[in-house]
């Protein structure tokens, strides 16, 4: 179950809750701080455990982070096996779109993505929880370092390399407003239906959705060139209208390209 972000559709996200967990017992901490009917993400520090959920047996390993669904009744079926002490960040979240109803993960998760946990744990336990640009900067900041994670997981494992020249293309044209679907399709040897539905399998997104999260990577970048104008930063980004590179990078981080910066740029 090594995977993560399959199936997803991004917006409309909002925090209820980021808990600090130690204990011994997964789970039975979780369940007396949170909501199960709202998403779980969490990560696990160090420590091992071993559970059945729904029927389905789940490793929790350190250096893993954990998707469990929406829940609609307090009765889970959520029984821990083998638990030893360790530590970790929960977090319950919920979305506009609908998620994914089966458990997922990412192993090896890496130091930058751990360290998200914990600054989205440090925002919400000093900073307004309700839903402020901080807290979901934060929150989309650790959704993009994961999904990165997985993303090169992904091209180093399962990736048909065929794909190397389309993705190559993207970051080549990544101003550009749109992918050249066409194009990428005849550099992997395709046409053009068959690389849409060959892309989707392998990457889980569709090849416009991959190009756009790839250009919110990018502009995160020149955002953080604090000698850049937000105007400069959207003419760079590929983007004449600046109220639409406004909308485009609230739509895929959560937060305006100003909050970003004010938050990530200059406070962390």
């Amino acid at each position: 179950m090594n995977k993560l972000f399959e199936g997803w559709k991004w917006g409309g996200m909002s925090v209820h809750n980021v808990v600090s967990v130690k204990t011994g017992r997964a789970g039975m901490r979780i369940k007396g701080h949170g909501n199960t009917r709202s998403y779980q993400l969490g990560v696990k520090f160090n420590g091992r455990s071993q559970m059945s959920y729904h029927g389905v047996s789940i490793d929790f390993t350190p250096g893993s982070a954990l998707f469990l669904p929406k829940e609609e009744t307090e009765n889970i079926d959520y029984v821990t096996v083998i638990s030893e002490k360790g530590s970790g960040v929960c977090i319950f979240f919920d979305s506009e779109l609908p998620l994914p109803r089966e458990p997922q993960m990412l192993r090896d998760i890496g130091g930058e993505c751990e360290n998200a946990f914990l600054r989205l744990l440090n925002v919400y336990l000093k900073g307004d929880r309700q839903g402020s640009p901080e807290l979901m900067a934060a929150f989309y900041g650790l959704l993009s370092a994961l999904f990165q994670r997985s993303v090169g997981e992904t091209d180093g494992e399962r990736r048909d390399t065929r794909f190397d020249g389309a993705i190559d293309h993207m970051k080549r044209h990544i101003c550009d407003a749109y992918p050249n679907i066409e194009h990428m399709a005849k550099l992997s040897g395709m046409g053009e239906k068959y690389f849409r539905d060959s892309f989707k399998i392998s990457f889980g997104i569709s090849p416009l959705q991959y190009f756009h999260r790839q250009k919110t990577e990018y502009i995160k970048l020149l955002i953080a060139d604090l000698s850049l104008s937000v105007a400069e930063v959207a003419k760079r980004g590929g983007f004449s209208d600046p109220n639409y590179f406004s909308r485009f990078f609230k739509k895929h981080t959560g937060v305006s390209p100003r909050a970003y910066r004010n938050y990530y740029c200059k406070k962390l």
